[in-house]
């Protein structure tokens, strides 16, 4: 009917839709690379946005964290972390991220390897606990077995708090408050308490001891991290949101996968492997 419209404005009968009268100089994708049916429809969806894969993947330490991630998310981003094309990957403890004696590093390295060859970035935030200062020097020196001109990642997009996640985003004021509420109404927690779990080399093993012996129970941290959550949007909260350090980190994460787009060309994908931006370059 349009076709039919057309030619009675203007009297010149449009060609049909299926007829290509020029010469096609660039194949968006290139021809090669149609033989591979799933690779092809990928780059097809790129191109029209319609790919849900993640553009950044966000590994932490656990549901806490992911709680209070998500909180930020929805309450000072605007929106749910999915909105920016964005996915989080709870690991249950540091020691999934360190590994074993036999596998230490190599499996959550290579999890990182294998996102970042499908131009997925991936941040990792951990607490400073057992191993992971010695996962963040085994990043600056793992090579990327998918793609040999680059290595794994880049060393700053693993995040590893000063002693706990817990304890350099929230003041010790904060944390006893919250832990106030968590205990019966005859118990509670001062500020002091709190600074002497936070001074210690395993802060968060300390500040669960101090629970239990005052409580008779463990620090479920689940709801201590929901209530740590409702701190950072307190009008009663003497520290801008802005300036709390997960708050920073997030804002990066959102800032790298708006700029992550993903590729419609095979030679797109190429150039963007050898970037800067997935991993270090090698010599």
């Amino acid at each position: 009917m349009l076709r039919l419209l057309y030619q009675d404005l203007y009297g010149t009968e449009l060609q049909h839709p299926n007829e290509v009268n020029m010469t096609v100089f660039t194949h968006i994708p290139e021809l090669e690379v149609r033989k591979d049916v799933r690779r092809y429809l990928e780059l097809v969806v790129n191109r029209f946005d319609l790919n849900p894969q993640p553009k950044l993947c966000l590994i932490v330490e656990g549901p806490s964290e992911e709680i209070v991630v998500t909180k930020i998310f929805e309450e000072y981003f605007g929106a749910h972390y999915g909105k920016y094309a964005i996915e989080i990957v709870a690991l249950g403890g540091v020691d999934f991220a360190t590994g074993g004696k036999q596998d230490r590093y190599r499996a959550i390295l290579r999890l990182i390897d294998y996102l970042h060859y499908h131009q997925t970035i991936t941040f990792l935030i951990l607490d400073n606990e057992n191993y992971a200062h010695k996962l963040r020097q085994a990043t600056r020196k793992m090579k990327s077995i998918h793609y040999d001109r680059r290595y794994v990642t880049r060393p700053e997009y693993l995040k590893i708090w000063r002693n706990s996640f817990e304890f350099e985003n929230f003041s010790c004021r904060e944390i006893a408050e919250s832990i106030s509420e968590l205990a019966p109404p005859n118990i509670s927690f001062s500020s002091h308490e709190v600074m002497n779990c936070k001074i210690s080399s395993k802060a968060g093993a300390c500040l669960n001891a101090l629970f239990k012996a005052k409580v008779g129970k463990g620090l479920m941290k689940k709801k201590l991290c929901r209530l740590l959550a409702e701190q950072i949007f307190s009008p009663d909260s003497r520290r801008k949101i802005e300036n709390r350090p997960i708050v920073r980190t997030l804002e990066r994460a959102a800032r790298l996968a708006s700029i992550n787009l993903l590729p419609t060309m095979q030679g797109t994908w190429e150039r963007n492997q050898a970037s800067k931006y997935l991993g270090k370059k090698r010599r």
